[in-house]
């Protein structure tokens, strides 16, 4: 079994979605990072810089294509994959990507509102709008307090 990676990036671009012949859905998309250090005076500079390649399939995918865009910082777990093609004219590429099993978005410096889908003949279509009840004894239901409850 092959381990499993975790990246923290931004989307370099929108995600670009397909389907196979056999009518499968994906999402394929790049995921940038860099570290970032202080100098010897203090002022923070870019480190190294890293570019994944991201598959994503069926109904993860359909999810991504509908959440995510360009510029977004995300959370992938998955698989590196290696792989190897044959282009239109006959020659041979090789290249690793990440075959994702979950992909979030970062709260780290944004916010999120989900939504559940509910699962349809079709699969997964129709989202639910309705939000679930509060808490009866959730103290943050009530909205901004000037103390915290414990």
């Amino acid at each position: 079994m092959t381990p499993q990676i975790i990246i923290v990036g931004n989307l370099a671009a929108d995600p670009e979605t397909g389907q196979t012949r056999n009518g499968k859905t994906y999402v394929r998309f790049s995921v940038m990072s860099s570290s970032r250090r202080q100098d010897q005076s203090g002022k923070w500079v870019d480190g190294d810089k890293s570019k994944k390649r991201v598959s994503v399939w069926n109904d993860l995918a359909t999810h991504i294509a509908q959440s995510l865009h360009k510029g977004d910082q995300v959370i992938v777990i998955g698989r590196e994959h290696d792989s190897e093609w044959t282009d239109k004219q006959g020659q041979k590429h090789y290249g690793t990507e990440v075959i994702a099993d979950e992909v979030g978005a970062s709260l780290r410096w944004a916010v999120t509102q989900p939504q559940r889908v509910q699962k349809n003949q079709q699969g997964y279509a129709a989202r639910q709008t309705q939000q679930p009840p509060a808490y009866q004894g959730d103290p943050f239901a009530q909205g901004p307090m000037d103390e915290l409850p414990f």
